[in-house]
């Protein structure tokens, strides 16, 4: 056989067009002459013989060691006793490249997982592990501003052949030697679809510096303490963003003054409490590893178009994600909402803005679920399978007026703005009439006084707000961190407008408690029918919604009131609970009101009883 030149290492120039054509130069060992090809036997033993040399557990010759632990302490996939026959006989490759034969697949898929916890262990990982899949951080052109951006990009088989390919000599036995090959397509299938992937975890890909327990995470590149990969906005990079570990008062206070004042200062709060929490919606991704999800939905609200919600937005967002976030309109389907949620979700969309909610009231399974959740799961779009991901999303929704249904309500944090004027899109007079450019160019300093703000309430050692306007259900982590920076800040309000907008989003609320009342002092704990309680409603001027008041009587309006009772039986009214009962005599259904014990009686009564001796 005629000798040929030594294939190119995969990657070079004219390495990876004809990698199976080239024939690679056996070594002159074991009395075999340079570049004569050997029998297939003979290979075969002298690859096994290599191998056992080597310790035959190493996963591929050139790679990390024997089975051992990288720097991190993540324990190497060795390719086991059997993976000898997956090393080629030509010894290491060029720069300690491993040699990989691709004949004994079972080896080779081995080798390449051994290939992935290599890069985990590294100091400068490529490929990481999230929600299931095998996932690189790559880059596009960002729409807003125009320069590069970074996004997490799922690997495919196409990408990981490309990716094992440029880590490893990939060798296939013939009559004539080992010649070049590449990964196969079905290892590459078979390293996508495992259950089990040896990558480092990714969470999301950061703009700004990471905040964590242990302090600010200001080092480019991925961080295995907080699994966020930072990328620095073009602003930041190489700025100085240190803070003080312990920021003084007057540090917090000009912190503030930056944010409040000469940020946001122009923006017309209705009350303290919206200029609180929109304070609290700019620190949310600045703070995300602090506190466990999931986080509610901001809602940026005005009477009318032209007020600047959707700048408002974008603004609070801009120090935290470090770029300008796109909007986008709300999904009206309810099977494509939760794929485009998932979506969103799986490709580690720092916020979310969903602008112009007008008119239609904002409800919806997928979404209440969403903002309720610490991972979402659900039905991938245009696809059949399902996939879970965790939620690290802020979101947000802007409108006018902004109407919600359901329990929607329970999940938002109001913001509201208002110009008080007829015509607000004509204001003129701003500070800085072109925001979002002078935020830009101002963003090291806005970062770094968010910094401030956070860094204060973890030197003071991380606080909770003692007497919170109100408590939310489900999101108590983000409550604990939120609310413990603004206290630590001097900034009051936070949440202390979401009792108005609770009821607001309920106007039956305070009917229904008017009609308890009126109920209650007629037949106290009496049953009733719903005739009768429709007759009580009437008189009043009660739940006009539900039947016409001049025609209670009616077997509809009776029919009608049955079915809004039995809708709202077992809740406490106030302070009383409807139960449903049949009446027996009639069979008909019949209501009474019975007292409502707060939950902590029920138990603690129930432990009384249980220490009760019966018998």
């Amino acid at each position: 056989m005629d000798q040929e030149k030594a294939a190119p290492a995969v990657g070079s120039a004219g390495g990876a067009a004809d990698l199976d054509s080239k024939i690679v130069r056996q070594p002159d060992a074991g009395g075999q002459p340079a570049g004569r090809a050997a029998p297939p036997a003979e290979l075969l033993a002298r690859i096994r013989e290599l191998a056992a040399r080597s310790g035959g557990g190493d996963g591929a010759r050139g790679g990390r060691g024997r089975g051992g632990r990288g720097k991190r302490g993540r324990a190497d996939s060795g390719a086991g006793e059997d993976g000898g026959a997956a090393q080629a006989a030509a010894g290491g490759g060029g720069g300690g490249r491993p040699e990989v034969c691709v004949d004994d697949l079972a080896a080779a898929y081995r080798v390449a997982m051994s290939l992935i916890a290599a890069d985990a262990a590294s100091d400068k990982p490529t490929l990481w592990e999230r929600a299931g899949e095998l996932v690189t951080v790559g880059e596009e052109t960002d729409p807003a501003g125009g320069e590069r951006a970074p996004r997490i990009v799922p690997m495919t088989p196409a990408t990981v052949e490309v990716w094992l390919a440029e880590r490893a000599d990939w060798l296939r036995l013939t009559r004539d030697g080992a010649r070049r090959a590449s990964p196969p397509r079905v290892l590459a299938e078979a390293v996508v679809a495992a259950p089990t992937k040896p990558a480092a975890p990714l969470k999301y890909v950061s703009r700004v510096p990471v905040v964590a327990a242990d302090g600010i995470h200001a080092e480019p590149g991925y961080q295995p303490a907080t699994g966020v990969y930072y990328w620095p906005h073009p602003r930041l990079a190489g700025a100085d963003l240190r803070v003080d570990p312990e920021p003084s008062d007057g540090a917090v206070r000009r912190a503030l003054e930056l944010l409040l004042g000469e940020y946001l200062g122009d923006f017309p709060f209705v009350d303290q409490a919206s200029r609180a929490n929109a304070l609290g919606l700019l620190l949310e991704p600045v703070c995300r590893p602090l506190f466990r999800p999931p986080s509610p939905l901001w809602a940026i609200d005005a009477p009318q178009a032209g007020s600047g919600k959707s700048l408002l937005a974008q603004a609070l967002l801009l120090p935290g994600v470090g770029q300008v976030v796109p909007v986008r309109s709300l999904p009206e389907d309810e099977t494509e909402a939760g794929k485009t949620l998932l979506a969103l979700l799986l490709g580690g969309q720092r916020a979310v803005v969903w602008d112009n909610a007008n008119g239609a009231t904002v409800r919806g399974d997928a979404l209440e679920a969403v903002l309720t959740a610490p991972a979402y799961e659900g039905r991938l779009l245009g696809q059949s399978r399902t996939a879970r991901a965790p939620n690290l999303t802020t979101w947000i929704i802007t409108g006018n007026n902004i109407q919600y249904g359901g329990t929607m309500a329970r999940r938002v944090v109001p913001i509201r703005i208002d110009p008080r004027v007829e015509e607000p899109w004509t204001r003129t007079g701003f500070r800085h009439p072109r925001l979002l450019e002078w935020a830009e160019e101002r963003l090291a300093e806005l970062v770094r006084a968010a910094l401030t703000l956070v860094q204060a309430w973890i030197a003071a050692g991380r606080p909770e707000d003692p007497s919170p306007a109100m408590t939310m259900g489900s999101y108590e982590s983000w409550q604990a961190a939120i609310g413990g920076i603004l206290r630590v800040a001097g900034v009051k309000g936070f949440l202390g407008n979401r009792d108005e907008l609770i009821r607001s989003a309920d106007p039956e609320a305070d009917e229904w408690r008017a009609l308890v009342e009126a109920w209650w002092e007629e037949h106290a704990d009496e049953p009733v029918g719903a005739r009768e309680v429709a007759r009580i409603a009437a008189e009043r001027g009660l739940l006009g919604r539900v039947i016409r008041h001049d025609d209670y009587a009616s077997p509809a309006a009776a029919s009608r009131m049955g079915y809004a009772l039995r809708r709202v039986a077992g809740r406490v009214i106030g302070g009383r609970m409807i139960v449903r009962e049949r009446d027996g005599h009639a069979g008909s259904a019949v209501f009474r009101l019975v007292g409502a014990a707060p939950a902590a009686e029920v138990a603690a009564g129930a432990a009384v009883a249980d220490d009760v001796d019966l018998f």
